[in-house]
C-alpha cells in the first residue's frame, strides 16, 4: 500500500507543500466574496515535485498573490 502526504496551511489564503518523493498534480481554487459579487482564482494542472510548495494569498478584494516556493513554473491560471 502506497501512502502520500502533503502539508497544508491556511494563513491569508491557502498553501500546500509536497513532502513526498513523488510528484503530484494539483488544483487550487480561491473564492473572494465582495457583497453580491464573487471572484474565483483557479490554479490548474500544477505539477508539484518533491519539496515544492504553492500558496494563494487573498489580502483584500484587489490584492490576490500567487507564491511559488519550488522549482515547477508551468501551470494554468484562471481569473474569473
Amino acid at each position: 500500500m502506497t501512502t502520500e502526504s502533503e502539508t497544508r496551511s491556511y494563513d491569508s489564503g491557502i498553501g500546500v507543500s509536497n513532502i513526498d518523493n513523488s510528484s503530484k498534480l494539483s488544483l487550487f481554487r480561491a473564492l473572494i466574496a465582495e457583497g453580491s459579487v464573487e471572484k474565483v482564482v483557479s490554479l490548474l494542472n500544477f505539477s508539484m515535485p518533491q519539496s515544492d510548495s504553492m500558496h494563494i494569498g487573498i489580502f483584500d478584494a484587489d490584492d490576490t498573490r500567487l507564491f511559488n516556493g519550488g522549482v515547477a513554473k508551468s501551470y494554468d491560471l484562471s481569473l474569473t
